[in-house]
């Protein structure tokens, strides 16, 4: 199972003081921007994301379960029906927006199990680590890399391919990347 949408500040928030954990950089003193509640939080690094989803009895989806969320069982190119990208559909750079939305927004990027925002808003961590797909002859520069998926409001629609991976270092946090949470079926 994934979560319908993103972590949001208010989400995440509860974590912060029940467990008393830092505050992500993107909030001034620790605390969440006025009207910004309700948005994807960001610029938290893989490691507090894990922690998040750990403190709410989560995880952090796999790769493969992030992909068959935005692409379903035939391999869709974006999450809605169709192989074009409208910049209405999602909150991409085409869209000419300069921040996310809240996770609720209803849109176009929905995916066929109800999954909002996965082509556009934020990119997201998901819970693997970047290899070369199998089979692949690729070989990997960076090590301990983990993976984030999907397209954000500070990217291209490029970055909204449902294959399309990208990469960082565990211990950075970025404007444009947030989570959602997964769990397994019991």
């Amino acid at each position: 199972y994934i979560d319908r949408t993103e972590v949001s500040n208010r989400e995440y928030e509860r974590c912060v003081r029940r467990f008393k954990h830092r505050s992500p950089p993107s909030w001034p003193g620790g605390r969440i921007p006025e009207g910004k509640e309700d948005l994807p939080v960001v610029k938290v690094n893989w490691n507090d994301a894990r922690r998040y989803c750990q403190a709410v009895g989560k995880r952090l989806p796999k790769e493969v379960e992030w992909e068959k969320a935005f692409r379903g069982t035939t391999g869709r190119k974006y999450p809605w029906a169709g192989k074009s990208f409208y910049p209405s559909y999602a909150r991409t750079v085409e869209s000419g927006v300069l921040s996310p939305e809240p996770v609720s927004t209803q849109n176009k990027d929905i995916s066929l199990y109800g999954i909002q925002h996965l082509a556009g808003n934020v990119r997201e961590w998901v819970g693997s680590f970047l290899r070369p797909y199998p089979g692949s002859k690729y070989r990997m520069r960076q090590k301990g890399h983990r993976v984030i998926r999907g397209g954000s409001w500070a990217k291209t629609k490029d970055h909204s391919l449902g294959w399309f991976r990208d990469s960082s270092n565990p211990n950075y946090g970025w404007d444009d990347v947030g989570f959602r949470c997964a769990k397994s079926a019991r």
